[in-house]
């Protein structure tokens, strides 16, 4: 029974960091002064972007805008938002910390321009690197940007690369068009993503387990009190559970660092 119950206590974990995943995506908006809100996320693509390095041919730049990204080959050690990897000499090197967007006005004096996001830099090598992305409203153009390398350049002894496109999806008011999709490869994930459905659908059945339940206990079993309540002792120890699902992680870790001092004692 402790052994289901430390089960149950995993999966709640595993789905509670899934929300916490879903809701850090929701960050990478921002919110005008009329109230509506710029969601950049939805811009995110499942391959990510690559650009070419007009400083230096023999590297690309692969990153996405406000999630995260597939390292680009195995030799990229350090994970990273961005990324400069050239296949000719097997060489990468991480741009900023994944998923750690701020989102600003291009121009805070005219909000239809557009957006600029820029995540915190990561080291490697003794080298911080940090993204930036500057993204135009343009009503006319693609629903998914094409970016284009503007700069290298130093600040505060940080190396910031600046890259720039324009589309019609961050522009306030204006709707995809239903009658010209993207192509599959430019579909954007959303701020919903894989977290949110998984919370929706969660949701969706947990309340269809209470009221069916419910139903079968009241109306067909003639159950009274709380004992209409489906699993009432499992909900009532729940925060146990939760607590369980924490320790587990903690309980391994230190049955391991346990065993290494008593290896070395040995």
């Amino acid at each position: 029974m402790a052994k289901h119950h430390l089960i149950i206590g995993t999966l709640l974990l595993i789905t509670f960091l899934l929300f916490e995943s879903s809701i850090l995506a929701q960050t990478c908006s921002i919110t005008l002064s009329d109230g509506t809100s710029i969601d950049v996320s939805k811009l995110d693509t499942t391959n990510g972007y690559v650009s070419n390095d007009d400083k230096d041919p023999n590297y690309k730049f692969y990153f996405n805008i406000c999630g995260g990204l597939k390292k680009p080959s195995d030799v990229c050690l350090v994970d990273g938002q961005a990324f400069q990897y050239s296949n000719d000499i097997n060489l990468c090197y991480p741009i900023s910390k994944p998923n750690t967007p701020t989102v600003t006005l291009l121009n805070p004096a005219d909000e239809k321009a557009g957006v600029k996001v820029v995540h915190q830099p990561v080291s490697m090598d003794r080298t911080s690197r940090q993204l930036s992305l500057e993204i135009s409203c343009d009503v006319n153009g693609p629903a998914a940007p094409s970016f284009k390398y503007m700069k290298e350049q130093i600040n505060g002894g940080i190396i910031v690369y600046s890259f720039s496109g324009s589309t019609k999806s961050i522009c306030p008011g204006v709707k995809p068009d239903p009658n010209n999709p993207t192509n599959d490869s430019d579909l954007p994930l959303g701020q919903y993503g894989i977290g949110g459905l998984i919370m929706t659908l969660a949701l969706v059945a947990l309340i269809l387990y209470f009221i069916i339940g419910f139903a079968i206990l009241k109306f067909k079993m003639q159950k009274t009190g709380t004992e209409v309540i489906p699993q009432f002792t499992f909900w009532k120890d729940l925060p146990f559970l939760f607590i369980d699902g924490i320790m587990l992680p903690v309980d391994l870790i230190k049955g391991c660092m346990g065993k290494k001092n008593y290896q070395e004692m040995a």
